[in-house]
């Protein structure tokens, strides 16, 4: 299938660097990555979504693909980052206990949004995209490493545009 897929912005990603180890972020990092509403889960969804939608609905089909793609690319930035910072990025992320993260979960299916309806998908995921740019300002006001920061910030910026792209499929058919 061949398509246009403008579904990031056209501005370069940060290189990929760390200025030293920090388990801390990386633990940060590791719930954007693969927690519950996170980049996993997102990929997934969105995947979901493009097959279920393919024969009903091929244009918005191919525009959620295209936004998957762009995901794949953040889970890839993540990855890097957490690998960098000097914890290995399984498909897991930290559980709160008291304040202090001491044990992980690991990623689950059940985290996919399976909704088959197209309002309820298109509304299920602005508030998915929402959730993610809320998550990262979270984490970087709780990162002082300027590299890793960077990242979050260009990731938010194709966050946004996910919004807007599902902002623009929801008009389009509240108008058919």
């Amino acid at each position: 299938m061949e398509y246009n897929c403008d579904a990031y912005v056209r501005k370069p990603y940060p290189k990929v660097t760390v200025e030293a180890k920090n388990n801390y972020y990386a633990d940060i990092l590791l719930e954007l990555y693969a927690g519950r509403a996170s980049e996993m889960t997102a990929i997934s969804t969105y995947g979901y979504q493009t097959i279920e939608l393919k024969d009903r609905d091929p244009r918005a089909a191919t525009m959620i693909q295209c936004i998957s793609i762009t995901e794949m690319k953040h889970f890839e930035i993540l990855g890097e980052l957490i690998k960098l910072l000097g914890t290995d990025p399984k498909l897991l992320a930290p559980m709160q206990n008291g304040g202090r993260r001491a044990r992980y979960y690991w990623w689950s299916g059940d985290y996919v949004n399976y909704s088959k309806e197209y309002p309820a998908i298109i509304d299920m995921n602005i508030a998915g995209e929402k959730q993610a740019i809320q998550d990262y300002k979270r984490a970087i006001s709780m990162i002082s490493d300027k590299n890793v920061v960077e990242n979050l910030e260009r990731i938010i910026l194709d966050e946004e545009k996910h919004i807007e792209i599902f902002e623009t499929m929801k008009r389009s058919s509240e108008m058919n």
